[in-house]
């Protein structure tokens, strides 16, 4: 009723052509249709009546004569204070203080209602929401209006992407931005920064709805190829192994050996290794690639094509014509995952079923559980990344730190609810543990 009246207020008084210009401005110029985009329904029209003002171009709307300051709700409240009630009146004056911002999904009541976490004020309030409730999960985030009158909590106006909880993080790194400019955050500076918050609501939600492909690396940063190098040897295994073997450090040992019956070395595998690693400081060594000496044949296996390009360049010093390179073989991440679904055999299948049966016996459980605890209670003292490389006990000595920590536990209470997993965490646990606030 109140937006419908308002609508037509607005029509009324500067034409069908002001909708165009509000929508051109709610999108802050991004090339977004109006038509058939979700987000015109779902919060584009609250905006336009609660807060939008008109900008008086010349040519911009039929009706020139008269322009208004105000917000187009209070303008039609001013204007025409008969057609809406007090409660109707109190809506208006209420609403149009409140902004759009991120909301971190806390508790869901399905079917009722859904405690929501302000992220950028860390205030919480529940709102009495039937639909949604059936949809999201704890650590969801949603881009919203919250209008509380005579306690009572609504959503007016909620935009159609449920963000995932990955983006909590970024969005509080976002707020640690916003206080050193506007040096404090409250719901009137959330209004002023309108443009900023919508502006990253739809740089989040192309983000989720359009993610860009997964590059997965190796730890040297390097993107993964599975390559596969098949050499021909015309020297003895042993001779070879003496050439190559310096490629391991020092304190490690062939992984696996074996002698004809004169007491040849006939086949031998080892690591390819490295001291140290760039990403991970604190490993002691990496694993570059796996190399296998049998009779006549080297085959060496590498994770991606800056190492085999390494590689092979070491076994032409080392070896020269003694090694001769028949054939190489490059697999994508894509392409060495489908071939293994497909090779899947009733052999596989079965052994799955074994293992799920095992999986239920009161003992295998009693030891899944113990290495949930043991893998929890070191988490606990584990620097994370998300954390700014603080361990949770750490980051629950700051504010800022318990922020971050808080988004990392509604994004593990959404995951459980999803998976069945034997090391899923205890979220009250560790929330007792860390000494947090029970939610």
């Amino acid at each position: 009723m109140i937006i419908e009246t308002c609508l037509a207020f607005a029509r009324e008084l500067y034409g069908d052509e002001c909708i165009h210009e509000a929508w051109e401005d709610f999108v802050l110029g991004k090339n977004i249709p109006m038509d058939n985009t979700p987000e015109f329904d779902t919060i584009f029209i609250q905006w336009f009546v609660f807060n939008w003002k008109p900008i008086p171009i010349e040519e911009t709307f039929s009706i020139k004569e008269y322009f208004s300051k105000e917000l187009i709700a209070i303008t039609c409240l001013t204007e025409k204070t008969y057609k809406f009630d007090s409660y109707q009146r109190e809506f208006i004056r209420t609403i149009c203080q409140q902004p759009f911002t991120f909301y971190a999904v806390v508790n869901v009541e399905h079917g009722a209602n859904i405690t929501l976490r302000n992220i950028f004020l860390q205030n919480d309030c529940t709102v009495m929401e039937r639909q949604a409730s059936q949809i999201v999960k704890p650590g969801d985030i949603l881009f919203t209006r919250v209008l509380t009158i005579n306690n009572i909590s609504i959503m007016v106006g909620c935009a159609p992407v449920s963000i995932p909880s990955i983006f909590h993080i970024e969005l509080l790194d976002l707020k640690k931005t916003l206080i050193k400019a506007n040096k404090e955050l409250n719901t009137q500076a959330l209004c002023f920064l309108d443009p900023i918050l919508r502006e990253r609501y739809f740089d989040i939600a192309n983000e989720a709805c359009n993610p860009s492909p997964t590059r997965l690396c190796n730890t040297d940063g390097d993107p993964f190829v599975f390559v596969k190098l098949q050499y021909e040897i015309t020297s003895l295994s042993q001779d070879v192994f003496n050439q190559l073997k310096s490629l391991m450090l020092d304190d490690m040992e062939p992984d696996k050996t074996s002698y004809d019956k004169s007491g040849n070395l006939k086949k031998v595998e080892f690591s390819w290794a490295k001291q140290g690693n760039k990403k991970h400081t604190d490993w002691d060594n990496t694993i570059l690639g796996h190399i296998e000496i049998d009779g006549s044949s080297l085959t060496v296996e590498v994770n991606s094509e800056k190492r085999s390009n390494k590689i092979q360049s070491e076994i032409k010093k080392r070896l020269g014509k003694k090694a001769v390179l028949k054939d190489i073989c490059a697999e994508s991440p894509e392409e060495r995952m489908a071939k293994e679904r497909t090779s899947s055999s009733f052999k596989d299948r079965k052994q799955n079923r074994e293992e799920e049966r095992l999986n239920e016996r009161p003992e295998v459980k009693a030891y899944l559980k113990e290495m949930m605890v043991k893998h929890w209670e070191t988490w606990l003292d584990s620097k994370i990344p998300a954390l700014k490389n603080k361990t949770p006990r750490q980051a629950a000595k700051t504010e800022e730190g318990r922020e971050r920590l808080e988004a990392l536990l509604l994004d593990f209470e959404g995951r459980n609810e999803e998976i069945d997993d034997p090391l899923r965490p205890d979220v009250k646990a560790l929330r007792k543990e860390l000494n947090l606030n029970q939610k």
